[in-house]
């Protein structure tokens, strides 16, 4: 990652100045259609990174039931300003995030047991390790109706919730 990039966690401590200039972004980047849903996304900001004074990457969480693994995760979803993917700031802002949440046991809070991510990205999709350890060693859970490979991480000292046993 270039040296003059910064990343910040600002999960629920999010002004309204930086709440317009993420919405701006995503809307000057067509990372979001319409500024109603660009508001109602900034609400679940987690982390963003600057190069300078100057946005770059941007990441929300949000609390998502994964029915094939019947848990709350942290959906994760991560957008990186053109000219500045595949640099490694999608898994430096990850792991910044996955570390706080860990960390602060954010996620006993929040009643998740980790964090699902749909690989968007072309270079991602296409690795086929099963276990990836520089990002939390997320798994394999599936793909979405796109193809994308949908991984996730468990939070080490979460607990799952169980199903209902058959009786």
């Amino acid at each position: 990652m270039d040296e003059k990039l910064s990343i910040n966690f600002v999960w629920q401590n999010v002004s309204k100045n930086l709440e317009d200039e993420v919405v701006d972004f995503w809307l000057e980047q067509g990372a979001i259609k319409d500024e109603e849903s660009a508001r109602k996304r900034a609400g679940d900001l987690v982390a963003i990174c600057r190069s300078g004074d100057h946005l770059v990457g941007v990441s929300t969480h949000a609390k998502y039931f994964y029915p094939p693994l019947q848990n709350h995760f942290h959906l994760s979803r991560t957008f990186i300003k053109d000219g500045h993917r595949n640099q490694g700031i999608m898994g430096e802002i990850f792991n910044l995030v996955w570390k706080t949440f860990e960390d602060q046991k954010l996620y006993e809070k929040e009643e998740i047991v980790g964090i699902l991510s749909v690989m968007e990205n072309q270079y991602l999709n296409k690795k086929t390790k099963a276990v990836w350890p520089d990002l939390a060693n997320a798994v394999l859970a599936g793909f979405d109706r796109r193809g994308f490979q949908i991984r996730v991480g468990y939070f080490p000292e979460a607990n799952i919730v169980l199903p209902k046993q058959p009786t």
